[in-house]
């Protein structure tokens, strides 16, 4: 073989172009395409004789994993944390999919909390910012084991069918706070003034 010559459709219609007349490195990598456009692409070999018949076409969508979400931010609302971030470009495969990852008391592990921020779920695929609410008492106890007072991070992990995104930074705002205990042992004290 001597080399290969690259036909492509353009991402659109039936008519092919050759868009690299001498490929002799594989594999070929295609370069300024459009994310989410489909591409069909055909290939043709060369040795001493000439070439080859074209191969049978392949339909490649133009996509990548999602790019790095946006820092989230973490508010106190009531009695819970409502997470909520930007949903990240999607490279040209929709996002499938949200991890929602929450800091630890030792700053340095994380967990999800798949029963409050499930970030599987389709209605985070929807929702105009996606959004979750984790109760402070989900928080407060194990693996969280936030104190009172402590702020709460969050972290973002966006999935379209081509990989997982980078794993956002940490966004926080939002603190373990909330109404104070109604008072306990009231006693009446009467005093006579003289």
């Amino acid at each position: 073989m001597i080399d290969y010559r690259v036909w492509s459709n353009g991402g659109s219609g039936t008519l092919y172009l050759t868009i690299e007349a001498v490929v002799s490195t594989l594999p070929y990598h295609a370069i300024s395409l459009t994310p989410g456009d489909t591409y069909s692409f055909k290939v043709q070999a060369r040795n001493n004789f000439g070439y080859s018949a074209n191969s049978t076409s392949v339909e490649i969508l133009a996509a990548q994993p999602p790019t790095r979400p946006e820092a989230p931010t973490t508010v106190l609302q009531d009695t819970n944390i409502v997470i909520t971030w930007s949903a990240p470009f999607n490279q040209g495969s929709a996002i499938t999919s949200y991890q929602i990852w929450i800091r630890h008391n030792d700053n340095s592990s994380y967990s999800l909390d798949l029963t409050n921020c499930d970030g599987s779920q389709q209605v985070f695929l929807t929702m105009t910012p996606p959004h979750c609410s984790v109760p402070v008492s989900v928080l407060r106890s194990a693996p969280f084991s936030l104190p009172w007072g402590s702020p709460v991070f969050a972290t973002i992990i966006a999935t379209n069918k081509y990989d997982n995104s980078s794993v956002s930074e940490p966004g926080s705002g939002g603190r373990i706070i909330t109404y104070p205990d109604a008072p306990i042992y009231l006693t009446e004290n009467l005093s006579q003034r003289t």
